[in-house]
């Protein structure tokens, strides 16, 4: 028997029977619920948390992510908190030194 899903806001997760919604963001969870944004898709579904059709998604140093802009960037740094991931990652920025830090919301919006 499958462990029970447990979601987080600011979590992302993937739609695992609608892979085109891209990388989904937690927004809320608690009372049996949860709502996800699929900012690739500029959708919000909300699930019975008890069987919702969603996997788990995290990244690890070395991954690359394809940014909605097209953009490839490689995952420098993870660190995590209760919540959330936050990825520094290899990639064009203002500051010059060619790095950028994306919060978990933040990277789930740019994946796809």
């Amino acid at each position: 028997m499958e462990a029970p899903k447990t979601f987080k806001v600011g979590q992302r997760w993937a739609s695992e029977t609608q892979p085109e919604l891209g990388l989904g963001v937690i927004e809320k969870a608690g009372s049996g619920r949860v709502t996800v944004y699929f900012a690739a898709a500029d959708e919000r579904l909300t699930y019975a948390s008890a069987n919702a059709p969603l996997r788990r998604v995290s990244f690890s140093v070395g991954d690359k992510v394809r940014a909605v802009g097209g953009t490839e960037i490689e995952v420098l740094e993870v660190e995590e908190d209760d919540a959330d991931q936050e990825h520094d990652q290899d990639g064009d920025d203002d500051t010059g030194d060619g790095g950028v830090s994306l919060p978990g919301v933040e990277a789930g919006q740019g994946f796809g």
